[in-house]
């Protein structure tokens, strides 16, 4: 079996994997390699692919104004009969090309020397006593090949390989299962708004219209417990009267279905082993916000890398300083949606769009779960 040592080995090259390319090569004396089992960069989409303008200014690369597609200037919620606008630098934001975005990535990283291997898929991980990954084997395309690195970087997303290796068995975690189709031919009511609704159409989740341009939007449904088929359940919001007038006679261009994480308890680090992205459970809720996110923790996991090569590194300081108070309150708001899911139908419905929307506090919010709906549903009128 052939071998080859690295400085930073990092597995995955979504927007985390390729955040932390960038960063690591900043020291040019680092040998990086960045593998990937997919065979082409960002393909197949799993995302609505929508970010967050408030996210932009932690965002250690300057995203160049091609990759912004379609402006967004805020989010209309829906839950029984209301319907709410949401507008302001918080809710505002861009619907992106997601391929387009990592290939603008990976030419950057590539530029500063960086290995990036596709078709390459984790196979085994050699952890030895001391908790250190000393070689990891990969499949690159039929291909066993054995790679030494310093220092692992596990950014490959939700279903992460390295984190299998790291806590097999994991069972305290909660996934959504999203199903979400970029459709075409769309007569969408508010084109520069993304659309959030809540109900039984997406129990424990929300049905969404992300728009790409006046007529292209990607719309979903994601829920996590579901009773019925995820199909089923994108039937039903698409029949939705309000959603059925925008819809008309849908034209699918590209299915990006996949999985989401809601909770999962985040880890960091374990021996010379860094987490990013999906993988270290580093989304902001409600809305599960992932590119972004990836992007920063990637970032600063590719810096850290490089303080462990040559002495060591505080990686969690470093996520936390980096990102502000962003994951302290997504955690809440964790916290909040699971006891939000564990209500009946109609409030839950009503009460996670009001968490959403941030029509309430965070303490206020838990004052209404033994209230009917009747009442809540004045509170919010009320408020809004």
């Amino acid at each position: 079996m052939e071998q080859i040592s690295c400085d930073v080995l990092i597995v995955g090259a979504g927007p985390a994997g390729l955040g932390a390319a960038i960063a690591a090569s900043k020291n040019t004396n680092v040998k990086i390699v960045c593998i990937d089992k997919k065979d082409k960069l960002g393909i197949p989409v799993s995302c609505a692919e929508g970010i967050g303008h408030y996210l932009l200014e932690s965002v250690q690369i300057k995203l160049p104004k091609t990759i912004l597609d379609w402006k967004i200037d805020g989010i209309r919620f829906y839950a029984d009969d209301f319907c709410i606008d949401k507008v302001g630098d918080l809710w505002k934001g861009y619907t992106i090309n997601k391929p387009r975005l990592q290939q603008w990535l990976a030419d950057i990283a590539e530029k500063k020397g960086v290995k990036i291997f596709l078709s390459t898929e984790l196979l085994d991980i050699n952890i030895n006593e001391n908790l250190i990954a000393e070689s990891c084997v990969v499949d690159k395309a039929g291909v066993k090949l054995r790679i030494c690195p310093k220092v692992v970087i596990a950014c490959d997303g939700v279903d992460s390989k390295v984190l299998d290796f790291v806590k097999p068995g994991r069972k305290e975690e909660i996934l959504a299962k999203v199903l979400s189709w970029e459709i075409t031919g769309m007569k969408l009511a508010v084109p520069n708004l993304e659309q959030i609704f809540f109900g039984e159409f997406a129990p424990c989740g929300y049905a969404y219209i992300f728009p790409k341009s006046k007529s292209i939007a990607n719309v979903g449904v994601g829920t996590y417990l579901p009773k019925k088929k995820l199909e089923t359940y994108f039937d039903e919001f698409l029949s939705l009267k309000t959603v059925k007038c925008q819809v008309g006679r849908p034209k699918f261009i590209s299915e990006k279905s996949g999985t989401a994480v809601i909770h999962r308890e985040p880890i960091f680090e374990f021996g010379n082993i860094l987490f990013a992205g999906d993988a270290a459970n580093r989304n902001i809720k409600p809305f599960i916000e992932g590119i972004l996110p990836a992007v920063i923790s990637g970032y600063v996991a590719g810096e850290t890398a490089i303080d462990f090569v040559i002495k060591s590194g505080d990686y969690h300081t470093k996520m936390v300083s980096n990102m502000k108070n962003f994951y302290d309150v997504s955690d809440t708001t964790t916290e909040i949606m699971l006891d939000i899911f564990k209500l009946d139908s109609k409030k839950r419905a009503l009460l996670f769009m009001a968490l959403s929307a941030g029509i309430f506090d965070f303490p206020d919010i838990r004052t209404f779960y033994n209230k009917d709906c009747s009442e809540i549903k004045r509170i919010i009128a009320e408020n809004v």
